[in-house]
């Protein structure tokens, strides 16, 4: 079971009780993942509401999150397509 949240503790609690630790995407949570990371925990990171940019895709990888899952904002059909077009050439570019 994967425990998320941002709040000051949420990895401990993670570690405590859960399998991974799954925070929301704001901009100190790679920070916070290499801090994890340098503490010795390999528990699996999944990062909720990435931004679809290759940079903020490398950002969390380089960080050491295990999985990142992107911001699809809410829009009609034709524009959720472009947008899913555009979130598979983002990933890409930043997966290879």
């Amino acid at each position: 079971m994967f425990f998320g949240g941002n709040s000051p503790g949420s990895e401990e609690r993670a570690l405590e009780y859960g399998d991974g630790w799954g925070p929301i995407a704001f901009p100190d949570i790679p920070d916070r993942v290499r801090a994890f990371r340098a503490a010795g925990h390999d528990m699996p990171v999944v990062a909720f509401g990435v931004a679809t940019d290759a940079a903020a895709i490398e950002e969390h990888a380089s960080a050491g999150t295990s999985r990142v899952v992107l911001m699809l904002e809410s829009a009609r059909a034709g524009e959720i397509e472009r947008s899913l077009e555009e979130m598979q050439r983002t990933v890409a570019t930043a997966v290879g």
